[in-house]
């Protein structure tokens, strides 16, 4: 039999190349050399080793699909090692990894007679060589099922029905893309896609949750239920000597929180109300921005009820199989409506204002206070859901490592008009809680309550509102406030969602 490559192959054919015409006068004498033995008919043969000839041809052009279905067509009509393998070589070059494998065992397994021809000697012999070639890259696939022992479990890869006795256990399979479906009486069915390597192993886990309303396992010894039949018991309990009966078993459909760590992305939007004191410093006398002689403000006097948008990045990651802690960095911003201080008459606000009164022409104020912060902190979830769709528990504790409230605006009086700014800034703590509800795996809804709690530890003031004494109005003036510490408050209705990214 000739070995010499007229071009380059794939390392397992390349072993044993030869023109097909070769190849057929070899089936040709395969098959004369044992015809008495297989009691075939002459036409069967004859066909048998035409299909043969024609898949050598096709396979040596690189049509793999017709090559595989004229050899295992020809093999069903005459059994020959030499269609055996190119039958397996066919199935390799289709990526039937484990379908290769076996064609490849079968050959070797064959008990040839002593006056075998060399062809099938040879055939035999290639099939031991390429087996020890293509069992490491043969990858597998792990299919794990919780719970395993739901009633009617089926389960399929790729809409092929397997036997739940492969749960657990490396199976074989070819590379490429497959889905896992598993499916039960009471549960909704659960799937996934994996995308498997050549020599690579690889495990998925199908988590079947029960249906609103399904019965749930029955203890041994329940109500109704046969003592001494098997019932599905919680791992790790035991029943109670001489009653029959075993503690009630927990709920295997709750959704685990042990899931991979991942990013998690999150948009609120936000309805506050402002309570609390602001200190309005001591040197208000001389800057004369504070109206009547006063030292402390009601934060909800300038600044009404407003609305805002809170944006955050944080790392989810389970703690045991119950919580789960999500460290995070937020930015908040709010915008209010002006309170009712700011509807006092103008030189009762900045006090000898040289236009409040003049000749008869009122002021007209308009401001716009707004806040922002930026926070550190997280939040923790609890405690574990009864199902993926249920609603999770969370609280969340932040610190205020910069807090920011400010109102700018304009006074108008005929046709002058001058600029206002005052600015407080501070730290504090946010903290709040509310329900988690999963949309579907990348996303989940959200809504809660919070309450930010903080003092300021500077102000700065500034005008350009002309007085009798000071026509340049005020510079922008350090207000020192450190002496008058004064907690205010925004109390928040958060709604929005979070967008989960998985690592």
């Amino acid at each position: 039999m000739s070995r010499s490559c007229d071009r380059p192959q794939p390392c397992v054919v390349r072993q044993y190349r030869s023109k097909w015409v070769n190849f057929a006068a070899v089936v040709m004498l395969s098959i004369t050399t044992s015809a008495v033995a297989m009691g075939q008919s002459a036409a069967d043969k004859a066909t048998a080793r035409q299909m043969a000839t024609q898949g050598i041809q096709y396979y040596q052009q690189g049509k793999h699909a017709e090559a595989l279905d004229l050899l295992q067509r020809a093999e069903q009509l005459y059994d020959a090692p030499v269609h055996l393998i190119y039958i397996a070589r066919t199935q390799m070059a289709l990526g039937k990894l484990v379908e290769a494998s076996e064609t490849y065992r079968r050959l070797v397994r064959t008990d040839l007679a002593a006056g075998a021809p060399q062809a099938f000697k040879d055939a035999v012999a290639d099939a031991q060589k390429e087996l020890q070639q293509l069992e490491p890259k043969i990858p597998s696939l792990r299919i794990e099922v919780n719970p395993t022992d739901a009633k009617g479990l089926q389960l399929k890869l790729d809409g092929e029905v397997l036997s739940s006795v492969v749960i657990g256990i490396n199976r074989p399979t070819n590379p490429g893309k497959h889905s896992v479906e598993a499916a039960a009486a009471d549960f909704d069915s659960a799937s996934a896609s994996v995308d498997l390597v050549a020599g690579g192993k690889q495990s998925v886990t199908l988590q079947m949750h029960r249906r609103p309303g399904a019965p749930g396992p029955v203890a041994v010894g329940a109500p109704g239920a046969t003592v001494g039949a098997t019932q599905p018991v919680a791992a790790g309990s035991q029943a109670v000597a001489g009653t029959g009966t075993a503690p009630p078993p927990t709920d295997q459909t709750a959704a685990p929180f042990d899931k991979p760590p991942h990013i998690v992305l999150g948009v609120r939007l936000l309805a506050a109300s402002p309570g609390g004191k602001l200190p309005l410093g001591s040197d208000q006398a001389s800057v004369s921005v504070n109206g009547a002689n006063n030292t402390e403000a009601n934060m909800h006097d300038r600044f009404g009820s407003g609305l805002g948008l809170l944006i955050s990045a944080g790392y989810r990651f389970p703690i045991g199989k119950q919580f789960a802690l999500t460290p995070a960095l937020a930015y908040e911003s709010y915008w209010f409506d002006k309170g009712p201080y700011y509807a006092l008459k103008v030189d009762s606000i900045i006090q000898n204002y040289a236009y409040a009164n003049s000749s008869g022409t009122s002021s007209v104020l308009q401001v716009t206070p707004t806040a922002r912060s930026v926070l550190l902190g997280g939040t923790f979830e609890f405690p574990r859901a009864q199902h993926s769709w249920s609603p999770v528990f969370y609280a969340e504790l932040f610190a205020v490592v910069y807090h920011q409230l400010k109102t700018t605006g304009t006074v108008t009086t005929g046709s002058n008009t001058c600029q206002l700014s005052d600015t407080y800034t501070g730290s504090g703590i946010k903290f709040g809680g509310g329900l988690l509800l999963p949309a579907n795996k990348f996303m989940r809804l959200a809504a809660g309550l919070s309450i930010t709690a903080a003092s300021a530890s500077s102000r700065l003031y500034y005008d350009t509102c002309q007085r009798a004494a000071n026509p340049a109005g005020i510079a922008s003036t350090s207000i020192d406030v450190s002496g008058a510490s004064k907690l205010h408050t925004i109390a928040g209705l958060n709604i929005g969602g979070d967008f989960m990214i998985g690592l």
